[in-house]
C-alpha cells in the first residue's frame, strides 16, 4: 500500500508542474524509502512520516492541505520540462589586480604588510590623514597627497638617515672618496660627506636621471619627440622631463609627438545625423550610442528625444548646412549652406580637415578622406606588415629621417635627431622642409648640442664660438677703453655687458653708508694665475666684496658706515659692509631671460659654517612683469646641512634652501676643495682664521619677459660683525633665447 500511495502521489507533483507552476518534491530522509516500478526505471521514494513515525514531516517545508509536504528550501525543483536544473557551480574566487581584500568568495585575497590598509581597488595604500596626529606609529601626514608616510624631510629621519624622493628614510653612510661608497653602489657628496646615489646622471642607470642626489625612473625616452598631455615636446636627454615644442590647438589632439585634427569633440556626446554618438576624450574616435531613427526620435545634443534640435541651439541640419533651432526644438531655420572647401561641423562652416576622396593617412593605414572633408574614412590599408609608412597618402618605403613631422624611417617617432638641444632650431646637418613642430623656428642650428648657440643668438665676446651661426667667431665686438680697472665702463665690459643690450643705469652704493671704493674692480685674473679663475668668457671679470677686493688679507671693516637688518634672514642678526653694483637694463627683443656667472669665496669657512656669521651674496631681481614690482632674492640653493641651518622653506615642495653662504650644499669643505682659489687668500689652509674656501663657480638663469625694464643688483654683506670678509667674481652675463631651466647651478660651458 504505501508503494502505491507513494506513486499516486508523485503522479499528482508532475500534474501539478503541468499546470505552469513548479511542484516542489518533498525532501526527507531516503533510508527507508520503498521502490516503485514504473516500466523506465526504479524510484526511490521517501518515507512520508514524521520524525515520530505518525504522520508527514514538515521539517523541511509545511504541511499542504492534502497532508503532503511541501518543500519551501531551495535545494531543487522540477522545472515545467520535468528536467531538473543543474547544480549550481561553487564560487569562484577572483583576486585579479588585488593584493588584498574580499576575493568574491567570502574569502581574502592577502593581508597588508605593516601599516598600509586595503584600499576599496584592493591595493594595499598608505592609511589616509589629514593630520599627523591620525598617522600610526612614527609616521607623518602628507597633508598635500592625503596620506601617511616615514618622513617629509631629513628633519623626520633622525641624525642617521634622510629623507628620500619616496617619502622613506634612506640610511646614510659617511664618506670621504668614492671609494667609501662603492659597497652600497652609490659615490660620494664631498660637500657633505655622505654617500649618495648620483652626483649627476651618469651617476644613474640608462633608464634614470639624478635630481637631488637620488636616481629617478626616466620620465621619457631622451630625445625623442612626444605628447606631453596635448602638447608636443621634446624628452630632455637624461629623461626627466619634456621640453616644450608646441601646443596643439584647441580642436586638435596629441599623439605619438604630432598634432592631430580632432574628428569629434573630446569627451562629449553628439549627433551624427540621427545617430547619437559618443567622442573619446581625446576627440581621435567615437563610437554609436544609439540610432535614434530606429526608436522614432531625433537625435539632439548626443541624446535621442522626441525633438528635433536643441531649443535655441546652432546645429547642422547636415553636412554641409547651419542651422537655427526654434525656441520649442520642433522647427530650424536652415542658414546659407557651407562654401567650397568647409563643412558644417558643431553649428558652424569649418575648413576641411582633408580633400574629400583624396588618400590620407590615418596613422599607418592608407585610406581616403570621407566625402564631407571632416577625416579619413574607416578601413583602408595598413602599410605595417610590409614594413613600410604612411605619408602623403601612400605606403612608402622607409627613408631617411628629415624634419618634416612625417615618421619617414617607419620607427613610430617623429623627426627624432632633428633638435637634440630642445632651443627650437632644427641642427643644420638635417635636412628641415618648413617648419615643423620639433623646430618652429627652423633649421641651421650649427651646434646643436648647445641651446645658446642658433641663428640669431649675439654673439658672446672673446668665447671662440660662432654664437649666431653664420660662419664668423666673435665678429665684431669691441668695448669701449679697457676692460680692467676701477672705472663703470671697464666693470660693465668685463661683465660682458659692454656687448649686450645697453644698461639704462649703472652704479655702485652701500646700503650701510661704508666707503667702498676698494670694494670692487675689473681684472684680468685674481690670484694664481694657474688657478681655477680664469675669466668665463672675455678677458676680465668684476670683483665684489666686504672688504678690499684685491691682496690676499680678507678681515678689514670697510671705512665709516652702520649696520642694518636683513629682511630675508630669519636668525635676526645685523648687516656690516654692504655692498652693492646695481643696474638698470631692458631685455631685448625675443630674450626668455638671462645668466650670469659667479663665484663666492669667504674667509668665515669653515669654523663658522651653521652660526650668526654667515655673510650673504644676494641677485635681486624687481621687475614690472616677472615679479610683478617686488624685489625678490633669484639665487639659492639646497643647504648643506639643512638639520642645522637653513635661511628658508620652499613654498610648494617644503624644501629647506639657503642663500648662497657658506651653508650652500655648493660650499666646498677643506677636506676636499674642488676649485682651485689659490693665490686669493681665502684658499683653505691654517689657520682657519685667515683662511677659507669657496663655492665653486655657479651659474644663475631667470626668466625676463622681451622688453621688460628691470633692476638687478648684485649685493654682498658681513653678518654680525664687520671682519672675515667675503667676495664674489661676477662674470658672462648673457641673454638667454632658448628655452632653460631656472635657478641656480653649478657652472657649465
Amino acid at each position: 500500500m504505501r508503494k502505491l500511495a507513494l506513486l499516486f502521489a508523485l503522479a499528482l507533483a508532475v500534474t501539478g508542474c503541468s499546470g505552469g507552476g513548479n511542484k516542489v518534491v518533498p525532501k526527507t530522509d531516503l533510508g527507508d524509502a520503498g521502490e516503485v516500478t514504473d516500466g523506465a526505471g526504479d524510484i526511490e521514494a521517501p518515507d512520508a512520516r514524521g520524525p515520530d513515525g505518525k504522520g508527514p514531516d514538515a521539517s523541511d517545508g509545511t504541511v499542504g492541505p492534502d497532508g503532503q509536504v511541501e518543500e519551501t528550501g531551495p535545494d531543487w525543483t522540477v522545472g515545467p520540462d520535468g528536467e531538473t536544473p543543474p547544480e549550481e557551480l561553487p564560487c569562484q574566487p577572483d583576486c585579479t589586480g588585488r593584493d588584498c581584500g574580499d576575493d568574491g568568495c567570502g574569502g581574502s585575497c592577502g593581508s597588508c604588510i605593516g601599516p598600509d590598509v586595503c584600499g576599496a581597488n584592493g591595493l594595499c595604500v598608505p592609511p589616509p590623514c589629514q593630520s599627523s596626529k591620525d598617522c600610526p606609529g612614527d609616521l607623518v601626514c602628507n597633508q598635500a597627497a592625503g596620506y601617511c608616510v616615514e618622513c617629509l624631510g631629513n628633519e623626520d629621519c633622525g641624525d642617521d638617515a634622510i629623507c628620500g624622493p619616496d617619502s622613506k628614510c634612506v640610511p646614510v653612510h659617511k664618506c670621504a672618496s668614492d671609494k667609501d661608497c662603492k659597497e652600497w653602489d652609490m659615490v660620494c657628496d664631498k660637500a657633505l660627506a655622505y654617500c649618495v646615489e648620483c652626483l649627476a646622471h651618469a651617476d644613474c642607470p640608462e633608464t634614470a636621471f639624478c635630481k637631488d642626489s637620488f636616481c629617478l625612473p626616466d620620465v621619457c625616452e631622451g630625445g625623442v619627440q612626444g605628447c606631453d598631455g596635448n602638447v608636443i615636446g621634446i624628452c630632455l636627454p637624461e629623461g626627466s622631463g619634456w621640453q616644450t615644442v608646441q601646443a596643439c590647438g584647441a580642436i586638435q589632439y596629441c599623439e605619438a609627438g604630432v598634432c592631430h585634427d580632432q574628428v569629434c569633440p573630446p569627451g562629449q556626446a553628439y549627433c551624427d545625423g540621427e545617430l547619437a554618438m559618443q567622442c573619446d576624450a581625446i576627440g581621435k574616435e567615437s563610437a554609436q550610442i544609439k540610432d535614434c531613427e530606429a526608436a522614432e526620435l531625433h537625435c539632439v545634443g548626443g541624446e535621442c528625444l522626441d525633438l528635433v534640435c536643441a531649443p535655441d541651439a546652432m546645429f547642422c541640419s547636415d553636412s554641409m548646412t547651419p542651422a537655427l533651432c526654434g525656441s520649442d526644438g520642433m522647427v530650424f531655420q536652415p542658414q546659407a549652406p557651407c562654401a567650397n572647401g568647409t563643412y558644417c561641423f558643431g553649428g558652424a562652416c569649418v575648413p576641411w580637415k582633408c580633400k574629400p576622396a583624396a588618400p590620407v593617412c590615418n596613422g599607418n593605414i592608407v585610406t581616403l578622406c570621407n566625402e564631407v572633408g571632416s577625416g579619413p574614412q574607416p578601413g583602408g590599408t595598413d602599410c605595417t606588415p610590409a614594413g613600410q609608412c604612411c605619408y602623403s597618402g601612400e605606403c612608402k618605403p622607409p627613408a631617411e629621417e628629415i624634419c618634416d613631422g612625417v615618421d619617414n624611417d617607419c620607427d613610430a617617432k617623429v623627426d627624432e635627431g632633428c633638435d637634440a638641444d630642445g632651443d627650437g632650431w632644427c641642427a643644420s646637418v638635417k635636412q628641415v622642409v618648413g617648419k615643423p613642430p620639433v623646430c618652429p623656428n627652423g633649421g641651421g642650428d650649427c651646434d646643436d648640442k648647445v641651446k645658446e648657440t642658433h641663428p640669431g643668438q649675439p654673439d658672446a665676446p672673446g668665447d671662440q664660438v660662432d654664437n649666431n651661426c653664420n660662419g664668423a667667431v666673435d665678429e665684431g665686438l669691441t668695448c669701449a677703453g679697457t676692460c680692467t680697472g676701477h672705472t663703470l665702463d671697464a666693470y660693465l665690459c668685463a661683465l660682458e655687458l659692454c656687448y649686450q643690450a645697453a644698461p639704462v643705469t649703472a652704479a655702485f652704493s652701500s646700503p650701510t653708508g661704508d666707503n667702498i671704493e676698494t670694494a670692487w674692480e675689473a681684472v684680468a685674473h685674481f690670484g694664481n694665475p694657474a688657478n681655477s679663475l680664469a675669466p668665463k668668457a672675455g678677458a676680465s671679470y668684476g670683483l665684489l666684496a666686504t672688504g678690499p677686493a684685491t691682496g690676499t688679507a680678507h678681515s678689514t671693516d670697510l671705512p665709516g658706515g652702520t649696520s642694518i637688518g636683513d629682511p630675508y634672514a630669519k636668525d635676526g642678526y645685523q648687516t656690516f659692509d654692504n655692498v652693492e653694483f646695481k643696474i638698470v637694463m631692458k631685455a631685448p627683443p625675443g630674450a626668455l631671460g638671462f645668466s650670469v656667472d659667479f663665484i663666492f669665496m669667504s674667509v668665515e669657512y669653515e669654523e663658522y659654517i651653521g652660526t650668526s656669521f654667515n655673510d650673504k651674496f644676494y641677485i635681486f631681481l624687481t621687475g614690472p612683469t616677472t615679479t610683478g614690482g617686488q624685489k625678490v632674492v633669484i639665487n639659492s640653493a639646497a643647504c648643506s646641512n639643512p638639520n642645522a641651518y637653513y635661511d628658508f622653506i620652499e613654498p610648494g615642495t617644503g624644501e629647506k634652501r639657503c642663500y648662497i653662504a657658506i651653508n650652500t650644499a655648493f660650499s666646498e669643505p677643506c677636506s676636499n676643495p674642488t676649485t682651485n682659489i689659490g693665490g686669493t687668500g681665502f684658499e683653505c689652509g691654517p689657520p682657519d682664521s685667515q683662511h677659507g674656501s669657496s663655492t665653486g663657480w655657479l651659474t644663475t638663469k631667470w626668466p625676463v619677459a622681451a622688453g621688460e625694464q628691470f633692476e638687478l643688483v648684485f649685493h654682498i654683506h658681513d653678518a654680525s660683525d664687520g671682519i672675515f670678509d667675503s667676495e664674489v667674481i661676477l662674470d658672462r652675463f648673457q641673454w638667454l633665447y632658448g628655452p632653460f631651466s631656472a635657478g641656480t647651478f653649478p657652472w657649465a660651458p
